[in-house]
């Protein structure tokens, strides 16, 4: 296959997907997990370079944030699937981006402003390790960051609900950052003042 990788996630996750932690179900053409906890998984059916990106249209009917979903960049099933970057979403407004040492997340920036539901969130890192998120093909209130702590792997998703409700996921799309696809990343703290950094 060739990038951008592309899945619009309505019947769940086929061969071209590698499931790190825990599972995936759909409800009516849109990507859940399917248990009380964190989901992820990774497109395996491309390489990524060091710098790519992961986009997705989230929805959720959360009212105290114990239901997201996430865009991931540079995990891999090496070192179990435990370790990667997400942009993580909730219905109630959150944005943030987070390190996942182990299984166990690390905030490491965060954005501000409204998380509507139906709209579409992306998370690029470059080469030299700085992270941004999109909402929408904006950088505007969206967190930004660099950390250093892992490399490789792909771009891929994240989900985390509890047993009631769900956060989904659909039309997710991976690609390089400034090859492959296309996407093009700009660092937000070089161009707008309205990200902020932890």
């Amino acid at each position: 296959m060739a990038l951008p990788a592309f899945d619009d996630l309505a019947d769940g996750l086929d061969s071209n997907w590698t499931i790190t932690v825990g599972g995936f179900t759909t409800s009516g053409s849109r990507l859940r997990g399917n248990n009380s906890g964190l989901s992820s998984a990774f497109w395996n059916a491309d390489t990524f370079a060091e710098g790519h990106s992961a986009k997705a249209t989230f929805y959720t009917n959360d009212s105290d944030g114990s239901r997201a979903g996430g865009m991931v960049v540079r995990l891999k099933s090496t070192d179990g699937g435990n370790d990667y970057f997400v942009y993580q979403l909730s219905g109630t407004g959150f944005k943030t981006l987070y390190r996942v040492d182990n299984g166990t997340r690390t905030s490491i920036a965060t954005g501000s402003g409204t998380t509507t539901s139906g709209q579409t969130f992306q998370l690029d890192i470059d080469a030299d390790d700085n992270m941004q998120g999109w909402q929408n093909g904006s950088t505007t209130n969206q967190p930004a960051t660099q950390d250093t702590t892992y490399a490789g792997g792909s771009a891929g998703l994240y989900l985390k609900q509890t047993s009631s409700a769900a956060a989904e996921l659909t039309d997710w799309t991976g690609d390089d950052v400034g090859g492959g696809g296309g996407s093009t990343f700009q660092p937000a703290w070089a161009m707008n003042s309205n990200v902020v950094i932890q």
